[in-house]
């Protein structure tokens, strides 16, 4: 399921996971958060692990866009886990 965060002017939807049981990670925990923007050729999609802040996929954006998106995931991400954890109680 996916939770609805923002969109961006540029068409940029920013939306993410709840938290999920991950014994591979320290506190026991991770969540995602997505990204989509229609482009020419269809969409492109990422997909960052929170609380690692790490890309797990990535379909079409560039490097310089993948920089941009990783600056957002810095901005954003300690507001989206604290999000998460409320609806998820």
């Amino acid at each position: 399921m996916l939770v609805p965060y923002g969109r961006f002017r540029n068409g940029l939807v920013m939306s993410y996971t709840p938290w999920r049981a991950n014994d591979r990670v320290v506190g026991g925990k991770s969540m995602q958060i997505n990204f989509e923007q229609r482009s020419r050729q269809g969409m492109k999609a990422a997909i960052y692990s929170l609380p690692s802040q790490d890309l797990v996929y990535n379909l079409g954006f560039s490097s310089l866009e993948r920089t941009r998106l990783e600056k957002i995931v810095r901005q954003y991400a300690d507001d989206v886990m604290q999000q998460a954890s409320e609806t998820s109680n």
